[in-house]
């Protein structure tokens, strides 16, 4: 029997505020189309879909006097409707082009059980030619971060090919969805709120990490707010970074989740978790007796070469001087 391919879990709703942020955030949001004729101007609004005119310098006929008076339009500035008070560029309609969709990246989170996912969003403003604004948010991308699991993620899309309209979700591993990137622009200040219920509110996230690839990184190696406090940063980076540490989930010491002897855990703190001290560490542990600090710079000065001829030869040099010499 073939497979069922697993389901989207059931979502939340988005809070409208966080939709209403998202907006604030897009560039040329509304637009005033305007055009000018001496002292009098015509402008339509993009928010209300209204349009009024006006005069723009000093009345010189009864009927001008009669006028109400608007501000000077100016390609480009920004300007407010006097119907809808709405904020907007100003675009001449001789010097605009036909339709405009300014979009912004955005990325939301929520609690679900135990769990957490971030949310990925794109907000754009359609705004055609002298024609009112439509706002659309399209989701395409969750990831869902389970303590001690790799990032689950998943993609949306939709198959204009086969002539099917309504988007559908897939895991990262199929239809060759790995060339679609997460635009992490902007992080909506709701999702701290939502992490803050969970068990990653204690990870110590850094003004220099990217707050996505960091929750990855922490719930797939819970480990990581461990070793943060302890003042390894260079343990820390590559773990963040997706670099293999070859950790022990089983053990529930410091010392043997890293694989390594626990009179090295201090030296390797000293260190702050370097990673080719690492790498010679655990290597001592694998040997099975104590190193000396010769053996574990000759282990760090073999590890260099990726040949294994190369490595054969050094290793003969060694039994006869040694790295200092």
């Amino acid at each position: 029997m073939s497979k069922e391919p697993p389901k989207m879990p059931r979502m939340r709703n988005i809070p409208k505020r966080s939709y209403a942020w998202a907006e604030d955030l897009l560039p040329d949001k509304y637009i005033l189309f305007y055009k000018r004729k001496t002292s009098t101007a015509t402008v339509t609004c993009s928010a209300c879909g209204g349009t009024y005119e006006g005069r723009t310098g000093y009345p010189e006929t009864l009927e001008q006097q009669a006028q109400r008076h608007i501000e000077i339009p100016y390609h480009n500035t920004k300007g407010q409707c006097i119907l809808c008070h709405a904020v907007g560029t100003y675009k001449s309609e001789g010097r605009c082009r036909s339709e405009f969709h300014p979009s912004v990246g955005w990325v939301t989170g929520q609690k679900m059980g135990d769990d957490f996912v971030f949310r990925a969003f794109t907000t754009t403003a359609l705004t055609g030619k002298c024609m009112k604004t439509e706002i659309q948010h399209h989701e395409y991308a969750r990831i869902f971060l389970r303590k001690g699991k790799k990032p689950e993620k998943w993609y949306c899309w939709t198959d204009y090919w086969a002539g099917k309209e309504q988007p559908t979700w897939h895991p990262y591993n199929i239809g060759g969805m790995n060339n679609i990137s997460i635009i992490r622009w902007h992080y909506d200040p709701y999702y701290r709120k939502e992490l803050d219920k969970t068990w990653m509110r204690y990870g110590l996230l850094r003004p220099s990490y990217d707050p996505l690839d960091y929750y990855e990184a922490l719930s797939w190696h819970p480990a990581l707010e461990m070793f943060q406090k302890s003042g390894m940063t260079e343990l820390e980076k590559q773990v963040i970074r997706g670099y293999s540490i070859h950790w022990n989930t089983r053990s529930k010491t410091p010392a043997g989740l890293l694989r390594i002897r626990k009179d090295r855990l201090k030296e390797l703190k000293d260190l702050r978790g370097e990673r080719k001290y690492l790498l010679a560490f655990q290597a001592e542990c694998k040997s099975g007796r104590r190193w000396t600090s010769e053996e574990i710079e000759e282990h760090i000065y073999l590890e260099q070469f990726w040949d294994k001829r190369d490595k054969e030869v050094m290793q003969e040099v060694f039994k006869h001087t040694t790295i200092k010499k």
